[in-house]
């Protein structure tokens, strides 16, 4: 199944997204050798395992070369920026990505070694998903697109061009982000991607993700048991953190582009406490607009002690309440997906 995505526009200083997939990314030439960052939509659940990535030369278009993929990691706007809050400019903004995906708005980020022997000239890269990878479900255009792109011949001995020379070929380095304290390190890519982690995330049911019940509040109880290796005095009440994903509808609007009442912010608020094994997660909304199926968090040993899961989380209960403090019955219930186990 071939990548299909969503028109996001994000910072011109990092990306500009057009079309369906994957669109095109920077840059669109470059040499056997060498590393591009590919741009492929907004993915759910992508890895370097579960994602497959090809060339073929438009030259001998029967040739298909495999792609080492280095790292896949998500991006994200500004969270003050339109691309992040926008609501009434088309239906290629935040909200449109939110209610069919359930997620915030994010682009998923290939990196990808070319390997030295790749053929010169114009091609194709197809980034193939694999068990367990998700694409936003109501696609911005349906016709699978490739991602082109022209691989330069190698530089020559002695080649000496204006500007000064060409070094050789080899694969990028991401400087951009420092591991330590010294700023002649280079980052690793890998340590973008996501921890060991439990997402919670409601089912989707092929509707609205924002078509559920609305609630004032909810508590969500779990089962959380962790060890300790590295600090094992420490008191494991503080041995993990809850990490809550953010989107449109936390900010809203109280109008649509007519000037017609649309929706109001629901200004949520989310607390935890862990006492022995038991993990409560609070969520509050003083205008009683959450909605219930994008509550979406994730439980994260606080690695920096050396804690981790003994075991995979499992959820006790859930309540959910409206502003009077009534309880709500609710029908959905979210899944524990168990991410880099």
């Amino acid at each position: 199944m071939l990548v299909r995505g969503l028109i996001v526009v994000f910072f011109a200083g990092f990306f500009l997204l057009q079309g369906c997939v994957a669109v095109q990314s920077f840059p669109t030439a470059a040499r056997a050798g060498e590393t591009v960052t590919l741009a492929v939509g907004s993915l759910e659940g992508a890895t370097e395992t579960n994602l497959t990535a090809t060339f073929t030369p438009n030259a001998t278009p029967g040739i298909q070369v495999n792609l080492p993929i280095r790292s896949v990691f998500n991006i994200y706007p500004e969270k003050t920026s339109d691309a992040n809050l926008s609501d009434v400019t088309a239906i290629n903004n935040s909200r449109y990505l939110t209610v069919w995906s359930g997620h915030a708005v994010w682009l998923t980020v290939v990196v990808v070694d070319l390997p030295g022997d790749l053929p010169v000239g114009s091609g194709k890269i197809d980034i193939v998903l694999g068990q367990g990878v998700s694409p936003v479900i109501n696609s911005k255009l349906i016709s699978d697109v490739a991602i082109g792109i022209d691989v330069l011949p190698p530089v020559s001995p002695g080649d000496t061009p204006v500007g000064g020379d060409i070094p050789s070929a080899a694969p990028g380095l991401f400087q951009y982000y420092s591991d330590t304290y010294s700023s002649l390190q280079n980052g690793d890519l890998n340590r973008l991607k996501p921890v060991k982690q439990v997402l919670i995330r409601a089912v989707n049911t092929g509707g609205f993700y924002g078509s559920g019940l609305k609630v004032a509040a909810a508590e969500f109880k779990f089962n959380v048991q962790l060890s300790s290796v590295d600090s094992p005095n420490v008191n494991p009440d503080s041995g993990v953190m809850v990490i809550r994903e953010e989107n449109i509808y936390d900010y809203g609007q109280s109008i649509d582009w007519r000037g017609n009442a649309q929706t109001l912010a629901a200004q949520t608020q989310m607390s935890y406490s862990k006492q022995g094994n038991i993990l409560t997660v609070n969520f509050i909304s003083v205008t009683g607009e959450l909605q219930e199926r994008l509550i979406r968090f994730s439980i994260v040993p606080y690695t920096a002690t050396g804690f981790d899961f003994a075991a995979a989380p499992n959820l006790i209960s859930i309540k959910y309440f409206d502003l009077n403090g009534n309880e709500l019955i609710s029908n959905d219930v979210p899944e524990l997906v168990n991410i880099n186990f």
